[in-house]
């Protein structure tokens, strides 16, 4: 974790966490918006990328009951 200017941020026994780094890159595609998120320095079958798929999902449910698509 990493504070706005991208100083680590001591959150507790070293070596606890493994350093990751997130990209979220938004577009504007013809009025919608499209986004890519990375998640750098996690394998793509840990919890924290499964943590991310359900996060998205719910994100999708939100987005579709807003009836905006």
């Amino acid at each position: 974790m990493s504070d706005e200017h991208g100083n680590a941020l001591d959150i507790g026994a070293p070596g606890a966490h493994p350093k990751t780094e997130v990209r979220v890159e938004l577009e504007d595609v013809g009025g919608r918006t499209r986004m890519v998120m990375t998640h750098i320095g996690i394998p793509s079958d840990s919890p924290g990328a499964t943590g991310w798929t359900m996060a998205f999902d719910q994100l999708d449910t939100y987005v579709a009951s807003l009836g905006v698509r």
